[in-house]
């Protein structure tokens, strides 16, 4: 500073007394010019807290040190730090830099719920497929850990096979359910069948099924289709309501039994003989007549492999008399019937040719138009049951025996048995006739001759003798 008075102009100045808290007036001198200001401190006006002030070294900057300078402290959207250059180069970045850096902000700035990120995770495909769908490039591979509950649950899924079931449990508190047939129980799951749907075709049969109304039961019987018989099956199965099976009524008589001879029951006067083959081949009247002549006959029997066979032929137009042939020779017949509306006046024989009362099979006496034969052989490939069997006489003054013994006979040609006696029964003198029921019935196979002999004793005697068997297909 220059001495005081020296072309200065001198002014009143007052400095204030930090200490005594007041203004004391200072008698100095300030020079103008040039003047140097060394070792300056700013001074924090609620505190003695102090700011170094010093230069850069190359560009004479002011610096002003803090003890903490934090952008975090910038609280508010007015809040800023400003960073000055002269080029891009005093920050370390070329302007090239600062705009790439300036759209990748950008583009952060965009991520949103509409935007998200745009990142690939799959190598060199744009994102990832999202939502169900079949299986793509875009379709990302996943691991489970090896603890997760999934895991687990495919590793117990992983042992269903052949010996383990999945244990699934479709009856609840019960483990599994039953298999094969058996016994009701609690392991035994209900089926219930939809009103609407037809049964299933195919080949099995129900068996052992009865039909309720609530008041009457009606039996099902199981053969190639579903029959239902009603409360009397002796007039469903005539009628033809039950298939594979079918009724036969045989019934004999003996006009002229021999006393003391047996003989089986039918209309020739003498012991029966069965046919040992085909045999039976031509039908002819005893005595041509007018009556007899053209007359139509249905002759049933067995063929010579012992199958069913039913024909009709008519006698000769202009003598009966005259041998006619069969259309197919017969081993068995058992009944002979006549179709016209005429009564026979002559008896009509069936056998071998010729035929004669002595060696006829069937003999259709006149005045029946039809056989008498209390014989019968099971057609083969069916099965006989036999219900019952019956017998009497009639009582005349030279036909009155003290008994009637009847027998009930089967042939088992089959096997090539001789005859088995089945069942016998007599009837004294002036006693009504009887019938004898069967329960369970009586079986007898395919080709069995069924008959009933009689045998008199104390005179000749006019038998009367019969049976009922249902025939079942094998």
């Amino acid at each position: 500073m220059a001495p005081s008075g020296q072309g200065i102009d001198k002014q009143a100045m007052y400095i204030w007394d930090d200490t005594n808290k007041i203004f004391v007036a200072w008698d100095g001198v300030l020079n103008t010019g040039d003047i140097e200001i060394g070792a300056v401190e700013l001074k924090d006006g609620d505190s003695d807290t102090r700011a170094d002030i010093e230069t850069d070294g190359t560009k004479n900057a002011l610096f002003v040190q803090a003890n903490d300078l934090d952008i975090r402290d910038l609280t508010s959207a007015s809040d800023s730090v400003e960073c000055i250059q002269d080029t891009a180069a005093d920050l370390n970045m070329t302007e090239a830099s600062a705009a790439d850096i300036l759209t990748a902000v950008q583009i952060l700035d965009d991520w949103d719920e509409s935007d998200r990120a745009k990142v690939n995770p799959i190598a060199g495909q744009a994102g990832v497929a999202a939502g169900a769908g079949a299986v793509d490039a875009l379709t990302q591979r996943n691991t489970l850990a090896s603890d997760d509950p999934a895991v687990v649950s495919l590793q117990i899924m992983d042992d269903w096979d052949e010996s383990d079931r999945a244990k699934v449990n479709p009856i609840v508190g019960q483990a599994g359910i039953a298999a094969g047939t058996g016994v009701d129980g609690v392991t035994v799951t209900r089926v219930s069948l939809a009103t609407d749907i037809a049964l299933p075709a195919g080949t099995n049969l129900l068996g052992n099924v009865k039909i309720s109304d609530g008041t009457e039961t009606a039996n099902v019987t199981a053969q190639n289709e579903l029959n239902v018989i009603g409360t009397d099956p002796f007039i469903e199965i005539p009628a033809g309501n039950v298939t594979g099976q079918s009724g036969v009524n045989k019934f004999g008589s003996s006009p002229d039994l021999t006393n003391g001879a047996t003989e089986e029951v039918w209309d020739g006067a003498r012991a029966y003989v069965f046919p040992t083959s085909a045999s039976v081949t031509h039908i002819r009247s005893a005595v041509d007549s007018a009556i007899t002549r053209s007359v139509t006959l249905e002759v049933q029997g067995l063929d010579t492999n012992w199958d069913l066979t039913v024909q009709t032929k008519a006698t000769d137009a202009t003598d009966s008399t005259t041998e006619i042939a069969l259309d197919t020779a017969l081993r068995r017949v058992f009944r002979v019937k006549v179709l016209d509306d005429t009564t026979m006046d002559q008896d009509i024989w069936v056998g071998p040719d010729p035929a004669t009362a002595a060696n006829a099979s069937a003999i259709v006496q006149a005045g029946n138009n039809q056989t008498l034969m209390a014989i019968y052989t099971i057609p083969n490939g069916k099965t006989g049951y036999l219900s019952s069997y019956y017998c009497d006489y009639v009582r005349e003054a030279a036909k009155d025996p003290d008994s009637i013994a009847f027998s009930l006979w089967a042939t088992d040609n089959t096997n090539g048995y001789a005859r088995q006696l089945k069942h016998r029964k007599g009837i004294p003198k002036q006693a009504s006739g009887f019938q004898q029921f069967f329960k369970p019935y009586y079986k007898f196979l395919q080709k069995t001759d069924v008959f009933i002999t009689a045998l008199a004793s104390g005179a000749d005697a006019n038998p009367h003798a019969g049976f009922d068997i249902i025939l079942v297909d094998n």
